[in-house]
């Protein structure tokens, strides 16, 4: 399994982060489908030289472990975010 992408995550504001864990909680029960749906939109995200995030996007989702991950990076630069506003 690959790990998040860090660095894309880390340039995310707060209200995309929040919107990204909103979506986190939504999706949890299609994670697998999300995942799959990811996937196939593979071919477009490469004419956009988006694949490599989209990549691990979707292989993030395939598994709760994953999701667990994402979650945790987001809420993780979340945090970190809150403490550099003090």
């Amino acid at each position: 399994m690959m790990t998040p992408p860090h660095d894309t995550l880390s340039q995310l504001n707060d209200d995309q982060r929040a919107l990204l864990l909103w979506l986190l909680d939504v999706i949890e029960p299609l994670g697998l489908l999300a995942s799959q749906a990811l996937w196939c939109a593979a071919p477009f995200a490469a004419a956009l030289g988006q694949r490599r995030g989209l990549a691990q996007l979707a292989e993030a989702l395939e598994t709760a472990e994953g999701r667990a991950a994402l979650r945790h990076c987001l809420s993780a630069a979340d945090s970190s975010a809150d403490e550099a506003a003090l």
